[in-house]
């Protein structure tokens, strides 16, 4: 888990994967969405990504299964990886 009071680190395997720039606004965008500022982003926290991606017309059920995809290890929030994870689809 990444403390909230940590400064967002991209891991070298997704500097591979992301350029410079985008790996700036991932930590940009992952510090926005988490609004609680927890080191990571909750439930509702995730809905605003969805829509942020043009997911915005999705209904809560299917934000809740794309919630539990990204939630890989199970514990109800995702964490900075699991954020990279799945913003991979996205770029």
């Amino acid at each position: 888990m990444v403390e909230a009071s940590k400064d967002l680190v991209v891991p070298f395997a997704f500097k591979k994967v992301f350029s410079p720039e985008e790996c700036t606004t991932l930590v940009r965008t992952f510090k926005t969405y988490d609004k609680d500022k927890s080191g990571n982003i909750s439930a509702s926290e995730f809905k605003q990504v969805c829509k942020d991606v043009g997911r915005g017309d999705v209904t809560d059920e299917k934000i809740h299964e794309l919630f539990k995809q990204a939630d890989k290890n199970n514990d109800s929030v995702i964490d900075w990886e699991e954020y990279l994870t799945m913003m991979q689809g996205v770029y």
